[in-house]
């Protein structure tokens, strides 16, 4: 039956707006011209009509001669393929409302100078090259004040919740634990989201095989900040986690923590020594077979279920436990130990501002 447009809801509106010039740009094609600003598109829609909006916004552009022009805050309407099609706005002190922009070419010879082969990266191939990888979580990275680049799902879902721990608040601190499946594709994404000028973070395994993939991804590394294997893979038996600094003249300044083993491995390691300086009893197997019973994992699956559980039923039991490597994590961010959930010191970082984001 018809409708009135004043009875459908705004985000229904906007929708029906954006099709008709969407059919206007495929109609009348390079005679269609102008510029279509348009604030925060993604009001009133669900996470599936943001991301048909955002495919229509490059249908428009892709079949006429409109430019548009869109700010939001939402992952929605970004993607990590399309890089040289966002502008980063910040709020700096000094200088104002800054906007930072990279262009395929800023990617390319930035991929270069940290370890990249020369005909490995090109201008034609460096978007497709994010597209093979990209998703919806890697989105997040480009709103974060501080960015964590992990290997796995066990890191992501487990961090937030030591950090809380901690009297730290990530969303209210506007920091992102964001996997990027592996080891691997480190480099790949520090590249891009370092670029930007966000303040990024690595965290990553200390796991190795002489001639496998895990090999192959430490080579990875050790290229990207010009530095050797043994160095990442070295730590002492008593400790289980380290801080690497590396620094390239005015190219970066990057820090990177490395886990003995693994995530699991470490808070293990780090809650036993807990449980014997304290002379409390040892739960962890006994928690992880309560674990492995509810969840009920196939072979090798659902690490990261698994730890979240471990982790949230260990320090719902001890509250006073604050693994060690976790505050090693905080201390470099520059939170203040008297009152862990102030905001960061001020490092004149690019999109420091006054808001957590």
């Amino acid at each position: 039956y018809d409708i009135d447009i004043d009875e459908l809801g705004e985000g229904n509106k906007s929708l029906l707006l954006f099709a008709l010039l969407r059919s206007y740009a495929k109609n009348f094609k390079q005679d269609a011209t102008g510029i279509l600003a348009v604030e925060e598109p993604e009001i009133y829609l669900h996470p599936q009509a943001r991301r048909y909006l955002f495919e229509i916004f490059f249908e428009i552009v892709r079949d006429s001669n409109i430019q548009v022009i869109y700010t939001t805050h939402s992952p929605d309407f970004l993607a990590t393929e399309r890089f040289d099609s966002i502008g980063l706005v910040s709020k700096s002190p000094a200088n104002g409302t800054l906007v930072k922009t990279v262009s395929k070419e800023d990617l390319v010879e930035f991929s270069k100078q940290t370890g990249v082969p020369e005909d490995k990266t090109t201008l034609e191939n460096i978007s497709e090259f994010y597209a093979t990888t990209s998703n919806y979580r890697l989105n997040e990275g480009f709103f974060a004040k501080t960015l964590f680049l992990v290997e796995g799902e066990t890191e992501e879902l487990c961090l937030p919740i030591l950090f809380k721990h901690f009297g730290i608040n990530p969303d209210s601190s506007g920091i992102s634990f964001i996997a990027v499946n592996g080891k691997n594709q480190i480099p790949k994404y520090w590249r891009l989201f370092y670029s930007f000028g966000i303040r990024t973070k690595i965290i990553i395994d200390n796991d190795d095989d002489e001639d496998g993939n895990k090999r192959a991804s430490n080579k990875n590394i050790a290229s990207c900040f010009n530095t050797t294997i043994d160095e990442i893979l070295d730590i002492e038996d008593e400790e289980n986690i380290k801080v690497l600094h590396y620094e390239n003249e005015d190219l970066f300044n990057q820090d990177i923590f490395v886990l003995k083993k693994d995530f699991e491995t470490a808070f293990k390691e780090d809650y036993q020594k807990y449980c014997e300086e304290q002379s409390l009893d040892d739960k962890y197997k006994e928690i992880y077979d309560e674990a492995n019973d509810l969840i009920k994992p196939v072979k090798n699956s659902q690490k990261g279920q698994l730890a979240r559980y471990i982790v949230n039923r260990i320090l719902s039991e001890n509250p006073d436990y604050k693994p060690n490597f976790i505050n090693t994590i905080i201390e470099n961010l520059g939170f203040n130990q008297e009152d862990q959930a102030s905001d960061m010191t001020n490092d004149e970082e690019l999109n420091e501002d006054d808001f957590p984001f």
